[in-house]
């Protein structure tokens, strides 16, 4: 007679916990729901702070009430002031130059110095034949180069060669800045630069074929050159 009473206490136990609580599938089913819930809170935030964020904003890097924002603020005006004096003093030096520079006048432009060494001229001498805005074009003893330079770009000459003053436009070709330097410090008008290896000996060689030294820039000094200058 006690068995079927622990049965029916038993049976009544569990009724009584599935009445008082939640069913297993129920509960199951409100945890899901939940967590879709708490998903879709979280794209929502994120896609709200996606649309809020601004990396140009200098909101983002703090409250506007905070003190750093008043000290990036400061930094901010006073680098734009410093900036915008800057911008100032080159446009004032570009125009001044501008009222320096005029056709005719004999400046000089840099030579690179890989088409040089060390001990050759560094500056190549030349005339302006013409001015446009703040560019001007030059031109030198073996021909007009073919670009236009800034007033940055070339410098005035204390001292003018005599060829450059007695020069004839109409008897000059366009040519490059490379060539025309080579041309200068070279010194003579055939420009020429090798890359022989077999320590230019005969008609081979360019320089020897056009009766001209070779020099530091035709090949390696490690090279056996029977043409070298000096």
């Amino acid at each position: 007679t006690s068995l079927p009473s622990v049965q029916g206490d038993f049976g009544t136990d569990l009724a009584d916990t599935s009445g008082n609580g939640q069913h297993p599938d129920k509960s199951g089913n409100d945890v899901l729901v939940g967590k879709a819930s708490a998903s879709a809170s979280n794209t929502n935030v994120e896609a709200n702070t996606e649309c809020e964020f601004d990396e140009t904003s200098a909101q983002t890097l703090g409250s506007d009430g905070s003190r750093h924002s008043s000290i990036r603020k400061r930094a901010a005006e006073t680098y734009l002031s410093h900036a915008n004096k800057k911008i100032k003093a080159y446009d004032d030096s570009r125009n001044e130059l501008s009222k320096l520079m005029t056709v005719g006048d004999f400046v000089g432009i840099k030579i690179d110095k890989v088409d040089r060494t060390n001990t050759e001229p560094k500056i190549l001498p030349c005339t302006i034949v013409e001015k446009k805005e703040h560019t001007v074009k030059v031109a030198c003893v073996f021909g007009i180069i073919d670009a236009w330079w800034s007033f940055d770009d070339v410098i005035f000459l204390s001292s003018v060669p005599n060829d450059l003053v007695t020069l004839k436009l109409n008897d000059l070709d366009e040519i490059t800045l490379i060539t025309a330097s080579r041309l200068y410090v070279r010194g003579n008008a055939n420009g020429m630069v090798c890359s022989c290896k077999s320590g230019c000996k005969s008609k081979h060689c360019k320089c020897v074929r056009n009766n001209v030294k070779c020099s530091t820039k035709c090949h390696k000094a490690n090279i056996c050159c029977q043409n070298r200058e000096g």
